[in-house]
């Protein structure tokens, strides 16, 4: 597996994230009931070469929750789609 980031307040930039057996990044944070942000940034990172062994369903980044951010995040060489998930804004 690789990087979870999960709750509130929490980054992960200008990093380099390859050779995964499962997915990139997992992120949740936030709380659709009262929709209170989780301000998670995930930014500027390279992931390559994800989902080795496990080749669907585990994306480049996967996300959910309320009040994220992911930007300028590169994703390439991956057998399954780049990002999946599911948030409210």
């Amino acid at each position: 597996a690789g990087l979870s980031l999960y709750g509130v307040n929490s980054s992960v930039t200008d990093s380099r994230i390859r050779l995964l057996g499962c997915y990139g990044i997992s992120v949740s944070g936030g709380d659709y009931t009262s929709l209170t942000p989780g301000r998670i940034l995930v930014a500027r990172n390279v992931i390559s070469e994800f989902a080795l062994f496990s080749r669907t369903y585990l994306p480049g980044i996967n996300f959910n929750g309320v009040g994220n951010r992911y930007v300028g995040n590169t994703i390439r060489n991956g057998p399954h789609a780049a990002m999946v998930g599911f948030c409210t804004e």
